[in-house]
């Protein structure tokens, strides 16, 4: 036991400027958006594109120098388009008017105030549904689904103040049509009762502010 390096290990005023500069803990809040590809599972069903944005916010815990805790959430809009299967092969869109994730990560530091994260969400979504084949028919109701969201993206820090978020995702998205009002002439309503369930690979970027 060297009781003076001991000493000098508890407080490394180069260690802790740069842990401080490097991987400080605090509050973010910034705009995120999201472009991807709509996979629906019927077999007979076609993808489409997947666009999404919004806002997100939260707080980073620093564990030591090189890793970091992230807890928050998402508020976000969107639409996803692609073309059933089955029966009703309507060449579809699902608008989603708010989505809520409650989202984790878990991040490692990769060099030069670079960090690299690994993120988990889920929470709900609200949404409509349109369709269009020889007929047009739009959801009646508000359709209410469940959303999770895997991703891993890069933190990479502009100044003290800003932070660009860049990375690849994964979101699955599951709902069901029921109730839909038939927009071509003659009007009217019908039950589509329509399960609906999307794996959506893509592509995320982001910037926040850290406060």
């Amino acid at each position: 036991y060297d009781p003076i390096k001991a000493e000098q290990e508890k407080y490394d005023p180069l260690r802790d400027e740069y842990s401080k500069v490097r991987n400080p803990s605090g509050i973010y809040a910034g705009f995120v958006t999201a472009f991807g590809q709509a996979n629906t599972t019927e077999d007979d069903g076609n993808s489409g594109l997947f666009s999404k944005y919004g806002f997100e916010a939260g707080y980073i815990l620093k564990r030591d120098d090189w890793s970091r805790f992230q807890l928050g959430g998402e508020f976000a809009f969107g639409n996803a388009k692609f073309r059933l299967g089955g029966n009703t092969p309507l060449k579809s869109t699902l608008t989603l008017t708010l989505s809520v994730l409650a989202k984790a990560g878990f991040g490692h530091s990769l060099g030069g105030g670079l960090f690299g994260m690994f993120t988990f969400g889920a929470g709900p979504f609200m949404a409509t549904y349109e369709g269009k084949d020889t007929v047009e028919v739009e959801s009646k109701e508000t359709l209410t689904g469940i959303a999770v969201d895997l991703g891993y993206q890069l933190a990479v820090p502009m100044g003290e103040t800003f932070e660009f978020t860049g990375g690849i995702g994964f979101t699955h998205l599951e709902t069901d049509v029921g109730e839909v009002n038939v927009k071509t002439p003659g009007g009217g309503t019908d039950d589509l009762s329509k399960p609906i369930i999307l794996n959506i690979p893509q592509v995320t970027l982001g910037l926040r502010v850290r406060l």
